[in-house]
Formats: structure tokens, C-alpha cells, sequence
């Protein structure tokens, strides 16, 4: 075609490792052949830069690092101030990888402690089809558990819906199984001042370090989130001043307009565009 191509990497290594093996085999061997053709490669992570450099053979000098950003100037911060009813969200796809599973284990941990008696779960996202029996049986084990009207699933949200939970919320955390390439969450989270506890691998590590939002746990581990998520909610100085502070750099750092700024620098490397 004559002209420059750039490509966007953001969790692409997740659908090809879902192949049968020898699929996933042969469609990243088709992959890497490609590369040579590629000028640029942007992603939202310097995990995922390190990660797909490896993945794809990418030499490192074709990956320009993009920092993630959402539309902000509709997020209001959250003024929460009842400690009598606090609640944990939960805000993605419903799914085993984005680690739905671990929370509910975490907030069946949580109920257990005289603390936490009061403590809601609150469930927003796209529910498909194949994942229609994991999320029932999460369910069946709240309710077998005596949890029945402490949980609430709202189902897919729209973008005002979505602002209006958020502020109904103290806590957020989406515990992936898999290293999150991206985590819009985080940031929609942060962007209402909402502190996040997030598992330490993928791009949370340096999400957190940079907006200074929240904390990290270990993957995996419904014991070692229950007692981070417990840190937050029982202690409100802590809770606000990482929801301060992370919706402070959210919006300074992570907006849209930046991130389609900083993505016109890498094409202006390749085509002539004038500021």
C-alpha cells in the first residue's frame, strides 16, 4: 500500500493462548512474520512493551509506550461518608479470567469479620453466555452462605449508570487471574475517587505507582484481598487520601485528550502532520 503502518497491542496474547495449541503455534509464527512490515507497534504498559517484545520478536525500538487515558470531565468525586453500609464493587466483564471468583471468596472472608458485618457486593458488567454457569454457581455459594440480599448484580451498565455507581461505592477491585494489559477500571475508579486494591502483576503495578491510588495483593490469593480490601475500609483517612489522590492524577495524567495527543506524536514519526 506505500503507506505507514501502526498497530495497537492491548491484550491480544489473551485470545491467541486461548487457541488449541497448535493454532496459537502457527498464528504467532504468522505474527512475527509480520513485524518486519509494521513501523510502529503503541501499548499502554511498560509490562506489555517488555511482554509482547518478547511474544511477537518485536525489536524494542518499534514499541512506543502510550499511557492510557478516559474521558473524564464527567466523573464527579465521590463524597461517600456512611461507614454503617460500605460497599466493594466490582466493575468488568463477569468471567473466571477477570478473576470475579477471587472477590467473592474475598467478600465471603470480609462477612465473617464482626468489621465487616454491614459490608455490601456490588456487581456491574457484561455477562456472555459462556460464562453464564461460573457466574450462577458464584452466586448459588453467596446465597448458601446466608448472603443472599448482600450482594447485587446490576448487569451491563451504561456510561451515566456507570458514573452513579460509582458513587454509591468505597472500594473497588477486579482481581484478574491473567496480567491486565490495559485496566480502564482502575482509572474510571480513580477518576470518581475511589481507592483501588488490584493484584500485583500486569499493568496494576505501575498504575498504582503512578496515580498512587490504591494498593496491591497478591494474585490469586481471596485471603491476602480480604485483608487489603479490610485495610481501606477500616481506616476512612487512608481510603480518602488514596481516592484523592489518585483522582488528582487520573485527571491530570490519564485523560483522553492527552492520550490522543501523545498517539499523534508516534504518527507525526512516520507521516507529516502539522501541530
Amino acid at each position: 500500500l506505500g503507506v505507514p503502518i501502526v498497530v495497537t497491542l492491548q491484550g491480544d496474547d489473551i485470545f491467541l493462548d486461548s487457541l488449541p495449541p497448535d493454532y496459537r503455534d502457527k498464528a504467532i509464527q504468522l505474527a512475527r512474520e509480520l513485524v518486519s512490515h509494521v513501523d510502529a507497534f503503541i501499548v499502554f504498559s511498560q509490562f506489555y512493551a517488555d511482554f509482547m517484545a518478547e511474544y511477537f520478536a518485536i525489536p524494542p525500538d518499534k514499541i512506543h509506550q502510550v499511557p492510557l487515558g478516559i474521558k473524564t470531565d464527567d466523573f464527579a468525586h465521590n463524597t461517600r461518608a456512611d461507614e454503617s453500609s460500605q460497599a466493594v464493587v466490582y466493575l468488568a466483564r463477569l468471567g473466571p479470567e477477570k478473576g470475579l471468583h477471587v472477590l467473592v471468596d474475598a467478600f465471603m472472608l470480609l462477612r465473617k469479620q464482626p468489621e465487616h458485618s454491614n459490608l455490601k457486593l456490588r456487581i456491574a458488567g457484561w455477562l456472555g453466555k459462556q460464562n453464564d454457569a461460573f457466574v450462577k454457581e458464584k452466586f448459588q455459594r453467596l446465597d448458601a452462605a446466608g448472603l443472599a440480599g448482600e450482594y447485587e448484580y446490576l448487569g451491563t451498565v451504561d456510561r451515566q449508570q456507570k458514573l452513579d455507581f460509582l458513587q454509591q461505592i468505597d472500594v473497588l477491585s477486579v482481581p484478574t487471574v491473567y496480567r491486565e494489559p490495559k485496566g480502564l477500571f482502575v482509572l474510571e475508579a480513580l477518576a470518581a475517587g475511589v481507592p483501588v486494591v488490584q493484584p500485583a502483576h500486569g499493568a496494576f503495578p505501575e498504575l498504582i505507582e503512578k496515580t498512587g491510588g490504591g494498593i496491591l495483593c497478591q494474585p490469586g490469593s481471596p485471603e491476602d484481598l480480604a485483608r487489603c480490601l479490610s485495610q481501606l475500609l477500616t481506616d476512612s483517612t487512608q481510603r480518602n487520601l488514596y481516592g484523592t489522590r489518585g483522582r488528582k492524577n487520573v485527571l491530570a495524567g490519564f485523560n483522553a485528550d492527552q492520550m490522543a495527543e501523545r498517539t499523534l506524536d508516534v504518527y507525526r514519526n512516520f507521516i507529516s502532520i502539522e501541530p
